[in-house]
């Protein structure tokens, strides 16, 4: 979702150019394809959900080649710019590609002829300060995420060193405030053949256990069974469903569909077995250091929850 500031200068730029519609295309994170991040226009018939792939189109063609484009008698359907849903009579057309690879600016009109080559160096003018805008919005984000993530790492290090608690409300504490920290929908603890404990965020955070499941299932079915055998993180910010539901445990396990998957795996500190953290439905791109305080954190979680 574009920020305040992002969407205020969409709409100065829609002024400034005259334009009927003014859209900003970035590359969607750990997926192929621009999607729409920010646009204004007087079209009630912009696809909000649209994805475009490199060289398909005119801004696809704009990001492949990272080359501008003026077209000043725009004579085809609008549909065919991919991000309209029905004719508009769109007359001309404007893009220029973001600095560095991070996008398409656009911009069109019904009238012929409206754009010049001053105004192509204008706009390139005013992509690269957007290019300027979200690098520093995606640095503030960072700091803010990092700060939070070691925040978990002192949360986790107070509950699981903590006095007056068992090692299982450890465990369930440490783990809930793993899940608070991804905003994950729920996250399960799972040790082949003894437990599966699922810890959940809604409405009130709660916890339920499931019966154990024999560790052979884990040869050959779910998600967490791969994490466990291979013993290595596993991260899947979009889940494609090829061929039938992704599953985490196995076909039957009754967890439903879901959107994306973090998988951990743990050792246990005296038993010498292997068991995994998995965490879904959370808010994605996670940068590689997040993952990796993230595993610092689960492990920390369940050697000193499980030790006894």
């Amino acid at each position: 979702m574009a920020s305040a500031r992002v969407t205020e200068i969409m709409g100065l730029v829609t002024n400034v150019m005259e334009a009927f519609t003014v859209a900003l295309f970035l590359p969607r994170p750990g997926a192929e394809g621009l999607s729409l991040h920010a646009f204004h226009s007087f079209s009630r018939q912009i696809d909000p959900e649209v994805v475009i792939q490199p060289g398909e189109g005119m801004v696809g063609w704009v990001f492949r080649e990272q080359r501008p484009m003026l077209v000043n008698s725009f004579e085809r359907s609008t549909t065919t710019l991919k991000f309209y849903q029905a004719d508009e009579g769109i007359k001309s057309f404007l893009a220029v590609p973001l600095p560095d690879r991070r996008g398409v600016l656009c911009a069109d009109s019904k009238k012929s002829y409206l754009f010049t080559e001053r105004n192509e160096k204008v706009f390139g003018q005013l992509a690269w300060a957007l290019a300027e805008i979200l690098r520093l919005e995606e640095e503030t984000a960072a700091l803010a995420s990092c700060r939070q993530f070691l925040g978990l790492l002192q949360s986790v290090d107070t509950i699981v060193r903590g006095g007056g608690l068992d090692g299982e409300e450890r465990l369930r504490q440490g783990l809930l405030a793993l899940l608070r920290a991804t905003a994950a929908g729920s996250l399960f603890y799972v040790v082949p053949g003894q437990r599966i404990l699922r810890i959940f965020a809604e409405g009130k955070a709660g916890h339920e256990e499931f019966l154990s499941i024999s560790p052979r299932v884990f040869e050959n079915e779910g998600l967490v069974g791969w994490v466990i055998n291979k013993r290595r993180i596993l991260v899947l910010d979009h889940i494609v469903e090829e061929g039938g539901k992704a599953y985490l445990l196995r076909r039957d396990d009754g967890f439903g569909s879901f959107a994306n998957f973090i998988g951990i795996p743990v050792a246990f500190r005296k038993k010498g077995a292997f068991g995994a953290v998995a965490l879904i439905n959370h808010r994605g791109g996670f940068t590689d250091h997040e993952i990796a305080i993230m595993e610092i954190a689960c492990r920390q979680i369940v050697q000193e929850a499980t030790q006894s």
